[in-house]
């Protein structure tokens, strides 16, 4: 099989099955309802209800599948914290007993049946409300030049507008089709712990200006992955814009004037790649993109591609190896194909809860990609899987206290084996960090995973390891001595 078959196939495995797919679409569709209904008898007048981000474009990887659902409000302009939306929202999720997670000063985060973490955003809703009749097409067109009128005349407002136009990105990112190659960035991103603010919708974006600019008259997602990669390599030099929604004469010049710029397509305002943006991708992720660009390339000479040492990563799981207050188990629980967790205590130490999930089910993915492959692989039991994902087995231990003990308890479903269940559970002791906020706004610390550097976890192994020898060592010298004095001793006797 080619490189780009492989990468292919891969990436096609991350794709939700038809069971979490029907799910999906059973609770958008009660979320709508119940917005409906609570809003009914309010001033506050819902005009649509849009299921939209990765959920929208089918661009969703199962191990990690979020739900975007943005809500179109009449006679209501940002910003929504200041006009109460936010709030109102927030009572929504309370008045359900949904799972709430946490807020932001322009979404609303929250939990559906332990499966999907939905985001709620509110929009303005810039379609007349005397016009009717319209296509989806028509009705995209009729809120974006509507949105965009709104922004001329309020340019600093440009971030808050963002979920108003979220329905145009959607329409943007179908046009493309390029779903399996932003699986597969999704997938590295995930893997190798990249989580902050605005992250995946850059890597979305980049990634489909790779895929627009390979040269390749048939697909070839190896080379398509190798130009996105090149692009982070550089981020200086990216000067990307599309005139899907409006032209480049819409763009501030001041933007077109200082690359690097990376526009969002349907707001001519919004240069994702601004300042903040730029330095996180210079720190944190070109060195990722360095090293993946050098595996690939090794790959490329050999004509095969190890999947485990492609997307394993230790950044993600650097936190795991905090502590041995760990509890690990293997159950059977065929009802729930995504991983999640269940919080048994309130999480007041802001533990990123969310990438630590992402890592643990990415690393086993990877890890036990070829053996997937393998028509003839056999069960794998619960030691040889935790061996692969942790590399240091003694790390996590089996137990039999109750899982409830702990503060969380994380549920991996097994890639091999179809209805086993992994469980972690962990403290939220095990790691407390705080960093600043990126835009001024409340984005909460537990929605990012820092990356960092594994190598003094696996020193201490090493160092252990180093010491149980000497120990060891020592011990057998001291028997063997003590076994040959006996020996004199009886020599000298007899």
């Amino acid at each position: 099989m080619s490189l780009s078959g492989q990468l292919k196939l891969f990436a096609d495995g991350l794709a939700p099955d038809k069971t979490i797919i029907k799910a999906s679409h059973r609770c958008v569709g009660d979320i709508r309802t119940k917005l409906r209904d609570y809003f009914r008898n309010t001033d506050t007048v819902v005009h649509r209800v849009r299921p939209l981000g990765s959920y929208g474009k089918k661009t969703s990887v199962y191990l990690s599948m979020d739900i975007d659902i943005v809500v179109y409000f009449n006679d209501i302009e940002p910003p929504f914290t200041e006009n109460g939306l936010i709030h109102q929202l927030e009572d929504f999720v309370h008045y359900f007993d949904f799972a709430f997670e946490h807020s932001t000063n322009k979404s609303v985060s929250f939990r559906y049946d332990s499966q999907f973490s939905i985001d709620l955003l509110p929009a303005t809703n810039f379609i007349p409300r005397n016009i009717r009749g319209l296509s989806d097409c028509e009705k995209i067109s009729e809120q974006v030049k509507a949105a965009h009128n709104y922004l001329r005349r309020n340019p600093r407002q440009y971030k808050d507008l963002s979920s108003s136009l979220s329905e145009a990105t959607v329409s943007f990112q179908k046009k493309r089709n390029c779903h399996t190659l932003i699986r597969l960035v999704k997938f590295w991103r995930l893997a190798h712990g990249i989580r902050f603010f605005a992250c995946s919708y850059v890597m979305e974006l980049l990634a489909v200006s790779a895929a627009e600019d390979s040269r390749n008259t048939r697909r070839d997602i190896f080379e398509e992955f190798r130009a996105f990669l090149k692009l982070l390599k550089e981020p200086a030099r990216i000067a990307l814009y599309w005139t899907d929604f409006y032209e480049r004469k819409d763009i501030p010049p001041d933007i077109l004037a200082s690359p690097p710029y990376l526009m969002d397509p349907s707001n001519p305002y919004n240069n994702l790649l601004n300042k903040v943006i730029r330095l996180k991708i210079e720190e944190f992720v070109v060195p990722i993109a360095c090293s993946t660009l050098e595996y690939l390339d090794e790959a490329g000479q050999y004509g095969a591609i190890d999947s485990s040492k492609l997307f394993f990563s230790m950044h993600g799981l650097k936190e795991c190896y905090k502590g041995h207050n760990y509890i690990t188990d293997c159950r059977r629980d065929p009802t729930n194909p995504m991983p999640y967790y269940i919080q048994h205590t309130d999480n007041e130490s802001k533990f990123p809860l969310k990438g630590l999930v992402d890592s643990l089910s990415t690393c086993q993915y990877a890890a036990t990609f070829k053996q997937r492959c393998n028509r003839n692989r056999k069960r794998s039991n619960w030691k040889e899987l935790t061996a692969k994902i942790a590399r240091v087995v003694e790390k996590f231990r089996r137990s039999g206290e109750d899982h409830k003990m702990r503060d969380v308890t994380c549920f991996i479903p097994s890639c091999l084996n179809d209805g086993d269940v992994y469980c972690i559970s962990l403290n939220w002791e095990n790691r407390v960090d705080e960093t600043d906020d990126e835009f001024g706004t409340n984005v909460p610390t537990e929605s990012r995973v820092f990356i960092g550097n594994a190598r003094n976890d696996i020193a201490s192994v090493v160092v252990d390891s180093l010491v149980e020898f000497c120990t060891f060592l020592f011990v057998v010298a001291y028997l063997a001595g003590v076994i040959y004095g006996f020996y004199a001793i009886g020599t000298f006797l007899f």
